[in-house]
């Protein structure tokens, strides 16, 4: 098929494209805790977990054989300790609607946020690590005379 778009229009369509991705991911990731409030069925967002765990995977994959990391911040401790400290206030919201008003929601709360802030911190200090050996790698192809 050959292509009938110049530069300057592939590069719209690539940034109609990316403004329209964000947007979906962003409304499933903000549709699970407002279906968890209305429904508190955990089975009632599994499509929408699913769909927004092979989005995230596929970009995380995709960041990291391209040693890219984001736009606005490098990895660093404060990152990780961010990225960290995020996901585990997050996941434990998710946790903590349909365990509101239960004996054991206190002790969920604290127990799935103890869980998820090391693991969080670990994979991104992990990736973070990848990342810059990637990009020293690709840097270092580029600057090979062959």
């Amino acid at each position: 098929m050959k292509r009938i778009t110049d530069e300057r229009q592939e590069y719209e369509i690539y940034r109609i494209e990316h403004v329209a991705l964000w947007t979906v991911f962003w409304l499933l990731v903000a549709s699970i805790p407002v279906q968890l409030l209305l429904f508190r069925e955990p089975v009632m967002i599994l499509g929408e977990c699913i769909c927004v765990l092979i989005v995230s995977v596929f970009i995380l994959i995709s960041f990291v054989k391209r040693g890219l990391w984001g736009n606005y911040t490098t990895p660093t401790w404060k990152t990780h300790l961010l990225s960290g400290v995020l996901t585990a206030v997050i996941g434990t919201s998710v946790v903590a609607i349909p365990l509101w008003g239960k004996d054991s929601f206190l002790v969920s709360i604290l127990l799935s946020f103890v869980v998820l802030f090391p693991v969080a911190f670990a994979l991104s200090y992990a990736l973070g690590v990848i990342i810059k050996k990637r990009e020293k790698i690709l840097a270092d192809e580029t600057d090979d005379p062959r």
